[in-house]
């Protein structure tokens, strides 16, 4: 179904006492205004509409009397057609048309038809080759001649539209995706105040840069996780979930600019108020925060997977450039760090621990254990393990703990080729879901936090360092030090 407009001072909404003239007139509206005793100085508008109308499985039909009236609508209200039916000859005798039209065509994206008669043709040909709506022409603004058969053209028209242009045929969509996305943000920040969003965003300073990337990250995710905006998507021919994750991706940079030239009213200041906070809302958010869950079969870097039959867990740290060409570039081979349920796997845990400790160190060492961030050293061990805490797993929200020197790798079997296919057919292949059997995501890691928990593990790994100072060396350092900043020995 698509949306139609008409912008038609024409249209004879003054005539009945009970509609607003100024505002958006609806079906129930322009039926209304079909009905035998209301006059149309314009016999071909009135058949036009009737014959959209009539064709309720195809067409929405709303219209405005005057292209202001539209313009304060789109700005006030979520209202965007898809197809725009603009009354030349009223634009004509109210001010400039290729102004009016350029505004419209700037304002949304929408395509635009210029309804008019024969005698007006050379004058909107010459407009259409003016500067500003050349860019337009034939693209997205259109002429349409009153004939008896007009509403043909356009139903012909929308369809070859509907085919070959992305924006025409998925704006709605996406629209539709965004506003729920941005919804569910909205739905958990609405929750609390703002003293308890800045202090979930930035413990020490939270300037409005803070709140608009969390924004337009949510916003990513939640496009990856929409699986009606994806089905519709696939729809495309070639449009895969890798090219989908990349559509996504570079709508999220633009909303990013977007967003970014937002201006809040007011600004955000962290409080010096102290009060008690929800312990259960603030580990809810923190894990929105940290984690998202993309409704695709792409296996990517920072995914957290669940081995079926074991139930163990493992944090995916295999570059995306070779999960994207998996069996060429990594011969079937995926990098994992296990992740120990803090709960169910307290004793694996503890049993590393207890390789340099004893037996009753062990309850003083766990006491020691408070995380200050995804990648901050844990007190009590040594560099490099990390906890991922509040991960949602069967229902529960629990802690694990990954050691990073603990990386083993999991041999993926090549997906079976056709019969007689050849083998060089697997090299841009992208490790998919469906090629790995046994395991399902439970999670993804979202930025920040992934890029800096990579890099966190591969410095661990790699161990990179130099000699430690011996103990005399330290003495003297420190002495020195103390010397020097405090003013004696």
């Amino acid at each position: 179904m698509y949306e139609i407009c008409f912008i038609d001072d024409t249209i004879p909404a003054a005539s009945l006492q009970i509609l607003n003239d100024r505002e958006r007139l609806n079906k129930s509206n322009l039926k209304l205004l079909l009905k035998d005793g209301v006059s149309w100085s314009e016999a071909e508008v009135r058949s036009l509409v009737d014959s959209l109308l009539s064709d309720e499985t195809t067409w929405k039909v709303s219209a405005f009397i005057h292209p202001e009236f539209y313009l304060n609508h789109v700005e006030k209200e979520d209202y965007r057609p898809d197809i725009i039916i603009y009354d030349w000859e009223y634009a004509g005798g109210s001010g400039d048309p290729a102004t009016t039209l350029l505004e419209i065509l700037q304002t949304t994206f929408v395509i635009v038809y210029i309804y008019s008669g024969a005698d007006h043709e050379t004058q909107i040909q010459s407009a259409l080759e003016g500067t500003e709506l050349r860019q337009y022409k034939d693209k997205r603004l259109f002429v349409l001649t009153k004939e008896a058969d007009s509403h043909k053209k356009l139903i012909e028209d929308a369809k070859v539209a509907y085919e070959k242009n992305f924006s025409f045929r998925f704006g709605n969509c996406l629209r539709k995706a965004t506003i729920k996305a941005l919804d569910r943000i909205l739905v958990d920040l609405g929750s609390h105040d703002i003293d308890f969003v800045t202090r979930l965003l930035s413990e020490v300073e939270t300037k409005e840069t803070d709140v608009k990337g969390f924004i337009v990250e949510k916003l990513r995710h939640y496009l990856l996780e929409s699986g009606s905006l994806q089905d519709t998507l696939r729809k495309i021919e070639k449009f895969d979930d890798t090219s989908i994750n990349e559509f996504v991706t570079f709508l999220a940079s633009k909303m990013t600019d977007i967003i970014n030239s937002i201006e809040f009213e007011g600004h955000l200041q962290p409080s010096t108020q102290k009060y008690e906070e929800d312990s259960g809302i603030s580990m809810r958010l923190w894990a929105q925060r940290i984690y998202y869950l993309p409704s695709d079969n792409i296996v990517r870097r920072g995914d957290i997977v669940q081995e079926r039959s074991t139930n163990r867990c493992y944090l995916v740290i295999t570059a995306d450039c070779d999960l994207a060409r998996f069996w060429d570039k990594n011969f079937g081979f995926i990098n994992v760090i296990p992740l120990y349920n803090c709960l169910h796997d307290s004793q694996a845990i503890k049993n590393k621990m207890l390789i340099t400790r004893k037996e009753d160190q062990l309850k003083n060492t766990i006491a020691k254990i408070r995380p200050k961030s995804l990648t901050g050293r844990i007190e009590g061990f040594s560099e490099g393990p990390f906890i991922c805490p509040f991960l949602g797993n069967r229902g529960e929200s629990q802690e694990y703990i990954g050691f990073p020197k603990e990386i083993t790798s999991i041999k993926i079997e090549a997906p079976v080729l056709p019969e007689g296919a050849h083998p060089g057919g697997r090299k841009s292949v992208r490790l998919l879901y469906s090629h790995w059997e046994g395991y399902d995501r439970i999670a993804t890691i979202s930025e920040p936090f992934l890029t800096a928990l990579v890099q966190h593990c591969i410095n661990s790994i790699s161990g990179c360092g130099t000699p430690d100072y011996t103990p005399i060396v330290i003495q003297v350092l420190n002495d020195g030090l103390k010397g020097s900043l405090l003013g004696g020995k």
